[in-house]
């Protein structure tokens, strides 16, 4: 009896030790380890993503008399997002709106016209093109956006409505962007809106 409850005792004193010992020396199969690194890997890779898409600004296509294919939707965001990427992923672009519109009338030459509608902190910048085709009235449109945003930079810096406030963070987002805007080609006319005078202003050279 006694040899007995002394085995009884000896096997309750051991178990506990022993299933934590394993539970921590536990060997995992590789394969297994790899998934689960790959798994972590994978979610880590997704929340980055998701981070990186929430801090940019959608472009926001729409269209009148035209059919918005998913290769027209890819044309515009890959000629904008080269203009306003930097922009976007700063903070400082509100929204962007562009709107394609074909003409129907036969005696219209240039019936295809690409607008967009950019608004930052306390700007809002509209330029449209006309040509006889889409893509081609796309690419025009984008080189006006980077020379308006190149124009307001330069206008900035010679105090050009002084009381206008957006923040240094545009001036250095623009500045960053001056290498990229040298090679736009001059326009005959530029339009810009400011949002707390609602005045129009335009410059000819």
């Amino acid at each position: 009896m006694h040899l007995t409850t002394s085995l009884l005792f000896s096997a309750l004193s051991v178990a506990p030790t022993f299933a934590f010992t394993s539970s921590r020396q536990l060997s995992v199969p590789h394969k297994w380890a790899t998934s689960a690194r790959n798994t972590v890997n994978h979610r880590h890779a997704f929340l980055q993503m998701s981070s990186i898409e929430a801090n940019t600004v959608p472009i926001v296509i729409t269209g009148n008399n035209v059919e918005v294919t998913p290769s027209l939707m890819e044309y515009v965001n890959s000629k904008l997002d080269n203009v306003i990427g930097k922009l976007s992923s700063g903070g400082v672009m509100q929204s962007c709106d562009v709107h394609l519109n074909v003409n129907r009338n036969p005696k219209v030459k240039e019936p295809h016209t690409a607008e967009v509608v950019a608004k930052l902190k306390g700007l809002t910048i509209r330029c449209a093109q006309t040509t006889p085709d889409m893509y081609a009235s796309i690419d025009f449109v984008a080189d006006r956006l980077k020379r308006k945003l190149r124009q307001f930079k330069e206008r900035r810096e010679d105090g050009f409505h002084d009381k206008l406030n957006i923040g240094e963070n545009l001036a250095s987002v623009l500045n960053a962007m001056e290498e990229d805007l040298a090679d736009i080609p001059e326009e005959v006319e530029e339009e810009f809106v400011d949002v707390e005078s609602t005045v129009v202003t335009k410059i000819k050279r």
